[in-house]
C-alpha cells in the first residue's frame, strides 16, 4: 500500500478537492501509511509534545471522584432515547458511565490548551514566552520578537469581561514605548475559531462603557491554523502536530498502528470553516 503524503491529505481534507495523490475523500487514512516530514521541527519540541501526551495517557486512567449526582441531569438523559421504537429509560449503570465519560472529558479538556501551545511550538522561533508576557513568542531570523500570543482553545471561551482584560494586556505590551514588545504584533489566537479563522482586528468592547476598543493593525486575532501558516510558513504544522499526538498515542497503546484518521480530518476541517 502507498503512503499518503499529508500535503495531500491537506488538499482533500482542507482546501476540498475530491482527490490529490492516493488520497481520496472518504477513503480510509490509516495512521501508520501516513507520511508526516518533521525534519522543520526540532527535536526538543517533538520530544515534549510527545512527553505531555503520554502524561496525559496515563493519567487518564487514574479514578476521578465524581460529583454528587444529579437527578434532574438522569431524568433529562431520557431526552435521547426514542421509547416509540422501544427503548428503555436510562440505567443508574447508564447514567454512572456518563457521568464518569462527563468527569474524564472535563479533565482532559482541561489539558487540552497546553497541547494547543506545545503544538504551536513545534516550528523554529516559535516558543513559550516568560511568565507575565501571554502565552507564546515569535523570533525572527535574528533572534528577536516580533509578535506575541495568548492561545485560546476555542472563540467562545472568553467573556466581556475577559475579552477587554486581554485587549489591555497586550496594549500594555505592544503599545508601550519601551516594552520588549514594543511595536510587536500581539495576537489572539483560537485553535477553534468562530467563522474562518482568517486574521482580524482583536477589538473588543468594554462592558463598563459599552464602547468598543479601537482597531489596531498590530493588534489581532486569528486561528491556528492560519497563525502558524503565516508565523511558521508551514501550512501543514497543525496537521503534523495531531499525526505526532495520535503516533505517542499508538506507543502507548491508546490507538491501534492502522487507526482511519478520516474522521480527525473530517473533524480538523469543520473546525477550522
Amino acid at each position: 500500500m502507498n503512503h499518503y503524503q499529508l500535503s495531500d491529505i491537506y488538499q482533500v481534507y482542507i482546501k476540498g478537492l475530491e482527490e490529490a495523490g492516493d488520497v481520496v475523500i472518504g477513503k480510509p487514512l490509516p495512521l501508520d501509511k501516513i507520511s508526516c516530514d518533521l525534519s522543520s521541527f526540532d527535536s526538543s519540541n517533538i520530544e515534549q509534545l510527545e512527553d505531555a501526551v503520554k502524561d496525559l495517557i496515563e493519567r487518564s486512567g487514574q479514578q476521578r471522584n465524581s460529583t454528587k449526582p444529579d437527578p434532574l441531569a438522569a431524568l433529562f438523559q431520557n431526552l435521547d432515547r426514542d421509547f416509540a421504537a422501544g427503548e428503555t429509560a436510562v440505567t443508574r449503570k447508564e447514567y454512572e458511565q456518563f457521568e464518569k465519560t462527563r468527569v474524564n472529558d472535563k479533565w482532559r479538556g482541561n489539558r487540552i490548551g497546553s497541547l494547543n501551545e506545545l503544538i504551536a511550538t513545534l516550528p523554529r522561533r516559535i516558543a513559550l514566552s516568560s511568565a507575565g508576557q501571554l502565552d507564546l513568542v515569535v523570533m525572527d531570523e535574528n533572534n528577536l520578537p516580533i509578535a506575541i500570543v495568548e492561545m485560546k482553545n476555542r472563540w467562545n471561551t472568553m467573556n466581556s469581561s475577559s475579552a477587554i482584560r486581554l485587549r489591555r494586556e497586550i496594549e500594555r505590551h505592544v503599545l508601550t514605548r519601551g516594552s520588549t514588545f514594543h511595536n510587536c504584533k500581539g495576537l489572539l489566537v483560537e485553535r477553534i475559531p468562530k467563522v474562518d479563522g482568517e486574521a482580524s482586528h482583536f477589538s473588543p468592547s468594554d462592558p463598563s462603557t459599552g464602547e468598543k476598543t479601537p482597531d489596531n493593525a498590530n493588534i489581532q486575532k486569528m486561528g491556528l491554523q492560519q497563525f502558524l501558516s503565516q508565523f511558521a510558513g508551514d501550512q501543514l504544522a497543525y496537521m503534523k502536530g495531531i499525526v505526532i499526538i495520535a503516533q505517542t498515542m499508538v506507543e502507548e497503546d491508546a490507538l491501534p498502528a492502522d487507526y482511519d484518521m478520516t474522521l480527525i480530518f473530517e473533524l480538523l476541517a469543520e473546525s477550522l470553516s
